[in-house]
């Protein structure tokens, strides 16, 4: 190539060197800034809607887990409704036969029907409490009292005892004494009649006794 053709084309080789130097700088420009915008948009947009998603995310496992134990709570309860369905007819006959409460009105009951089943009468059925009672406090059965004393015979005093034990409600007779009527005491002894004392003790539960004491 000729000097002169040379020198006439270097103007524009510099021109299109400049002009590819431009583009590479303009094209870091744009992934400089590209970078910068990504950026800014993970920053000011994404970070708060993933914080926003994890906070969802926790709520939802929180809520999960109250779900799994409300609905092992109503397992529960329905079992044990199911459970009390079945037994509540024993806890009827428990109930009777360990009530709740003292309930003098239903011994009352209990042993003048048992002395007129047993052909003996006796119309005033003292009650006490006991001075001392063999049932600890842990257990919670309660006591009260009664000391009975009958003319009657022999045969009629074993059928009453029959009769008393057969009831539903727990007693405890604690004592059975029999006497032979004194000369003059006005018993005829020749009917076989006898005098017969009875300590009988009527037993309740009472979840309250720990805390009264």
């Amino acid at each position: 190539m000729p000097i002169s053709s040379f020198s006439q084309s270097k103007p524009l080789y510099e021109f299109l060197r400049k002009q590819q130097d431009n583009e590479k700088f303009n094209r870091g420009l744009e992934i400089t800034g590209t970078f910068i915008l990504i950026s800014f948009f993970l920053f000011f947009a994404i970070k708060p809607t993933a914080y926003t998603i994890s906070s969802l995310l926790g709520d939802i496992r929180s809520k999960e887990e109250l779900i799994k134990k409300m609905r092992t709570k109503i397992n529960t309860v329905i079992q044990a409704q199911e459970s009390f369905s079945l037994i509540q007819g024993k806890y009827r006959l428990v109930d009777s036969s360990l009530p709740d409460s003292a309930r003098f009105n239903q011994a009352y009951t209990q042993v003048t029907g048992s002395l007129q089943s047993s052909g003996l009468n006796q119309s005033k059925i003292p009650f006490s409490l006991p001075l001392n009672s063999s049932y600890p406090a842990s257990s919670h059965v309660s006591v009260f009292a009664s000391n009975l004393a009958l003319d009657a015979s022999f045969s009629q005093a074993v059928n009453f005892i029959n009769k008393l034990t057969n009831n539903r409600r727990l007693v405890d007779i604690k004592s059975i004494s029999f006497f032979r009527p004194s000369i003059g005491s006005g018993t005829d002894s020749s009917s076989g009649t006898i005098k017969v004392n009875f300590g009988i003790e009527y037993l309740y539960w009472d979840s309250t006794s720990n805390e009264k004491k």
